[in-house]
């Protein structure tokens, strides 16, 4: 499904004064932006029986929430103003975790929707024993690197700072980006071959799935999403990657904005679904006649 950026360790060049103060306003309003849409995505399948939505889907927008929490905790404060040692290492270890835990989380959603599919009757629900380990795997994971990068900088003081552009701590480092970006990495693989393999099923399928409802916990539409955004994702992780190790302070500020676009991307292609925008219009038109 996906990995999100994650944050490079050595500082780099260093973005020009004049691009910093439009970066740092546009890379909290995507991030915030994300959150809040995100918030408004999920209330519908939670709180009303018209959305039906699998756990691993809750899982999947959850950890997206998480990622877009961990880049704003500096959010507000002054630039001059250094965060303290316990505060900023804590945002790092969220920093390094949140990328897995949506690549982990994105792994299990496509890993329902091909075990779904393979099922006789894919509206379904898992059994047990094959969920229970899709949720608390990518748990798991996040609080291990989590975990890994506090040991690390508590053994390494000097290497946690704010990053170049101030926007969030990290480690300094390439140890943690290193170690964060092979497991990614290795999230990512499984992700594109089982897509491959749903794809491949679903056109044997066709006939029986193009017959379900978009509200259906499984539906043609969600999986058309899942393999968009998978690439949107990868576009993504091209021009982070370009501009982790660019000269260009523009291809650096680009790095950024994508790195805090891709959450709001999630949100969009995931919770513009219509049974979603369908339950928020007739929430609007049942209050609308409740004040009348």
């Amino acid at each position: 499904m996906h990995m999100a950026t994650v944050p490079s360790g050595a500082s780099g060049h260093v973005v020009p004064p004049e691009l910093t103060s439009s970066l740092k306003i546009l890379y909290y309003s995507l991030e915030m932006a994300a959150i809040v849409f995100i918030g408004l995505g999920i209330l519908p399948a939670l709180c009303t029986g018209r959305v039906s939505r699998t756990i691993t889907w809750y899982s999947f927008m959850f950890s997206w929430m998480w990622y877009s929490i961990a880049n704003v905790i500096l959010a507000g404060r002054q630039s001059s103003t250094e965060p303290s040692f316990s505060l900023c290492l804590f945002q790092a270890g969220l920093i390094y975790a949140s990328p897995v835990f949506t690549s982990a989380t994105g792994l299990a959603f496509i890993i329902e929707l091909y075990l779904r599919l393979g099922s006789p009757i894919p509206d379904l629900p898992l059994s047990r024993s094959r969920l229970v380990p899709l949720i608390v795997l990518p748990i798991l994971l996040n609080c291990t690197v989590f975990l890994e990068v506090i040991i690390y900088g508590l053994h390494n003081k000097s290497t946690v700072r704010l990053n170049s552009l101030r926007l969030y701590c990290h480690i300094e480092t390439d140890v943690q980006t290193t170690f964060a970006s092979l497991l990614v990495i290795l999230l990512l693989v499984p992700v594109i071959i089982i897509e491959a393999l749903t794809a491949t099923m679903l056109y044997c399928k066709y006939k029986h799935i193009r017959n379900n409802k978009a509200t259906s916990p499984f539906s043609l539409t969600l999986f058309i999403r899942t393999v968009f955004f998978t690439f949107i994702v990868t576009i993504g992780l091209t021009i982070g990657a370009i501009g982790l190790r660019s000269p260009s302070p523009i291809l650096r500020a680009g790095q950024m904005a994508a790195q805090a676009s891709v959450p709001v991307t999630c949100a969009l292609v995931f919770l513009t679904q219509t049974d979603i925008v369908r339950s928020w219009s007739l929430h609007r038109r049942s209050s609308s006649a409740s004040v009348v």
